[in-house]
């Protein structure tokens, strides 16, 4: 039973990708042959597609991940990129009263952006986008196996 919806949740995942492919496909005046669209949705033409699409949008998201690293940072206090940030003196105001040497969690409790929250956001959205990217590029894989282990039911 469990096979069977996986194999259904395969189904309609390549289906929607094939929809947006061709959706694409017929944007810039490109198509599938005659002979592949008569195939229909369950071709290998479909699945051919399905992966390849899967790996582009994996490649974009590995190389906006080293893009967001390599990128200098526009932040006060901080200049370089999240990879070899370099601090420097940054000015502050704060309404609140604050000791003459306080710590960065006083300045962020105050309202404060640090430099090293700028640098420390731009590594989160690097790693969540080179994890989108590893998830798609190994997305083929798995569809792979699961349709290679899938068993017929009659």
């Amino acid at each position: 039973m469990r096979a069977r919806s996986t194999t259904a949740h395969i189904d309609r995942l390549e289906r929607r990708i094939w929809e947006v492919a061709q959706g694409v496909a017929a944007a810039h005046g490109a198509g599938c042959s005659g002979k592949d669209r008569d195939r229909g949705p369950e071709s290998d033409y479909r699945r051919a597609m399905t992966r390849r699409v899967l790996v582009a949008a994996g490649a974009v998201a590995v190389v906006a991940a080293a893009v967001l690293l390599l990128a200098p940072i526009g932040a006060d206090g901080v200049s370089g990129n999240a990879i070899s940030p370099l601090y420097h003196d940054f000015g502050w105001f704060a309404y609140a009263p604050l000791p003459e040497h306080a710590t960065f969690d006083q300045l962020r409790a105050a309202g404060v952006r640090v430099p090293q929250d700028a640098v420390a956001t731009r590594r989160r959205e690097a790693a969540a986008a080179a994890l989108v990217g590893v998830a798609l590029l190994s997305a083929p894989l798995v569809l792979g196996r699961l349709r290679r282990h899938q068993t017929p039911h009659r």
